[in-house]
């Protein structure tokens, strides 16, 4: 059931072991041919295909997408190293609190010419020592945490699962944290706050719901088990505090619908060569207020005049 990659674009449905994290983002990973990844089909959906296109991948024209930004690269960094994943060093270096230049052993400066030079030679992703330290609390925390602690996160990790899209034959990918022998999948998240509406936005903001749905059905295509999806949240700063929340099948079911959706809306961009902005290129038009703002108005015009009264 498991295949170890032999470095060439996959061509067979299967669960793939050797497959590092930039060559499965890949264009070529399925050449000729696409593939499409959650991350892929909640762009579309979350804005348009216009802006997916411009960051895609297989864009010969594509812009940076602040993939060095602080956070993310924080992000990225703690969930190496949260999930077990290997190789750490040969991705990520920390930049040193004191550098040997031509004017001797001094604290780091980035107007130095030493620290510049340090700088420019390196190839990996540079971490500061406070995201470091940071890493290093969040794993003390999640270390902690009883969910962790009985061994949710036990399982292959850095595995990829590649099938066919039953009805558009596109190639889809996902890349669970960990698969887990019992159909029960966990799936490590940083964020800002635990606190329950801060997840709630969190779950539709970033399409956790649809992530949930492209594991399921990665899983299903393949023959593995799928019983639940639980999200577990660390927080980025401290006291990095670790919530675990589990979502509803009917979310999971509602992630399906999108995901199927937006695969539709690349399918038909991809063939067209045309990838529209915002309103599918259509000029004009009305707008209007929605439900929920206008309710809130007319809550407060009632308010307002009742104190005028």
């Amino acid at each position: 059931m498991i295949a170890q990659w032999d470095g060439k674009p996959i061509k067979e449905p299967g669960v793939y072991a050797g497959i590092g994290i930039d060559t499965y983002h890949s264009p070529l990973i399925c050449a000729p041919e696409p593939s499409v990844s959650h991350s892929m089909l909640h762009r579309l959906w979350s804005s348009s295909p216009a802006h997916f296109w411009a960051t895609s991948r297989y864009n010969a024209e594509r812009i940076d997408d602040d993939d060095d930004s602080k956070a993310l690269v924080l992000g990225r960094a703690a969930h190496h190293v949260l999930v077990g994943e290997k190789f750490f060093a040969d991705r990520y270096v920390i930049r040193p609190d004191t550098l040997r230049g031509e004017d001797g052993l001094k604290p780091w400066h980035g107007n130095r010419k030493a620290c510049k030079d340090w700088l420019a030679k390196q190839t990996r992703t540079v971490l500061m020592p406070e995201q470091a330290e940071r890493i290093k609390g969040m794993a003390l925390s999640l270390g902690r945490y009883p969910l962790i602690a009985e061994g949710a996160l036990n399982g292959l990790v850095e595995h990829s699962l590649f099938w066919r899209d039953a009805e558009t034959r596109v190639w889809l990918k996902t890349r669970p944290d960990v698969i887990p022998a019992d159909g029960h999948y966990v799936d490590l998240k940083t964020c800002r706050s635990t606190h329950y509406h801060a997840l709630q936005k969190a779950l539709e903001d970033y399409g956790y719901y649809a992530q949930a749905a492209m594991v399921f059905a990665g899983a299903q295509a393949l023959g593995l088990p799928v019983e639940s999806f639980t999200l577990i949240f660390i927080e980025s700063d401290p006291p990095y505090c670790v919530r675990d929340v589990t979502l509803k099948d009917h979310d999971i079911a509602l992630g399906a619908r999108v995901n199927a959706a937006a695969l539709k809306t690349f399918v038909k961009c991809w063939t067209e060569k045309h990838w529209p902005p915002p309103g599918n290129d259509f000029i004009g038009g009305y707008i209007e207020l929605s439900d929920r703002a206008r309710e809130r108005i007319e809550t407060r015009l009632k308010y307002e005049l009742s104190e005028a009264a």
